[in-house]
C-alpha cells in the first residue's frame, strides 16, 4: 500500500493523514473535503497530493480507501465508493456505529473499522499526529487479503487490533462509549438549567461536561444508529441509579 485516500479530512480524517504521512513520508495521500476553507487549509499543510471536492474528482488508483464521515454519509455514499473504488486493495470506514452495514454485502476489498480514539473538539485544525497510537482498533470482516492490509496499515500507526461481529461491535461501545455520552449530554442540560456559575464547578462537573457538549450532530447519528442497544443500556442504567438513590 502506497497511496491514500481520505473520504472526509475533519478531526479524525486529518489525523490520520498526519499519522500515516509521519510513518513513512514517501507514501502518496489524497483527500475529499466539501467545506472550502477545510479544503484550503489542507492544501496548504504539505500533506495532500490533491484535495478533492468530491470523490467523482478522483481520476488515479488508489491502494487505500478510508471514509472518515458520519454514520449517515458513509451509508448514503457507501455503494457508489465501493464501485468507484472497486480496484482498490481497500476500503474501510471508520464509524462508532455499525447498524448502517446490517444489510449490506461486503465486497472483497472492504474491510470495517473502529478507532477507539477520538475528541470533543472537530475540525482538521484541531488534528493529532498521535490520535491513534497506542490505542484500540476493531475490525470486522472477512479474513481475505484486504483484512490483512487493514490489520498492518493500523498496527503502522501503532494500534492494538480485536476482531468482532457488527453487532456484538455496537452491543459492547452501547455501553462503554455510547450510553457515557449520553448520561454526559443529559449532565450537560441538567446543569445548564441549574445555572451554576463555571467558577463554581468542580473537575468531575467540568470533566461530564467535555463529553456532554461533544459534536452534537455526529453523535445524534450515533445515538440513532445504536437506539435499540441504547434504549436498554439506558434502562438498565436507571436500574442502578435507583439502588444509589434508594440507599441513600
Amino acid at each position: 500500500m502506497n497511496s491514500f485516500l481520505i473520504i472526509g479530512s475533519g478531526f479524525m480524517g486529518h489525523s490520520l493523514a498526519l499519522a500515516l504521512k509521519e510513518k513513512n513520508e514517501k507514501f502518496l495521500i489524497s483527500a475529499i473535503e466539501i467545506s472550502k476553507n477545510h479544503r484550503d487549509l489542507l492544501s496548504n499543510s504539505k500533506i495532500y497530493e490533491n484535495v478533492y471536492r468530491s470523490y467523482e474528482d478522483v481520476d488515479k488508483n488508489i491502494d487505500v480507501v478510508l471514509l472518515c464521515t458520519p454514520p449517515l454519509t458513509t451509508s448514503e455514499i457507501y455503494e457508489n465508493i465501493c464501485k468507484k473504488f472497486a480496484k482498490s486493495l481497500l476500503i474501510t470506514d471508520i464509524c462508532s456505529t455499525k447498524s448502517f452495514l446490517k444489510d449490506k454485502v461486503f465486497p472483497d476489498n472492504y474491510v470495517s473499522s473502529h478507532p477507539i480514539c477520538g475528541s470533543e473538539k472537530n475540525g482538521p485544525a484541531e488534528a493529532k499526529v498521535d490520535l491513534y497510537k497506542k490505542n484500540t482498533c476493531i475490525l470486522i470482516g472477512e479474513k481475505n487479503q484486504s483484512f490483512k492490509i487493514c490489520v498492518n496499515m493500523w498496527q503502522l500507526l501503532d494500534m492494538k487490533i480485536f476482531e468482532m461481529s457488527g453487532e456484538e461491535h455496537d452491543q459492547i461501545y452501547c455501553h462503554s462509549s455510547h450510553l457515557p455520552h449520553i448520561i454526559g449530554r443529559a449532565f450537560f442540560n441538567y446543569l445548564e438549567s441549574k445555572k451554576i456559575p463555571e467558577e463554581f464547578l468542580g473537575n468531575s462537573s467540568r470533566e461530564m461536561i467535555r463529553i456532554g457538549s461533544s459534536n452534537k450532530e455526529l453523535w445524534n447519528q450515533i445515538f440513532n444508529g445504536n437506539k435499540e442497544n441504547l434504549k436498554i443500556s439506558i434502562n438498565e442504567f436507571q436500574e442502578y441509579l435507583n439502588k444509589v438513590k434508594n440507599k441513600l
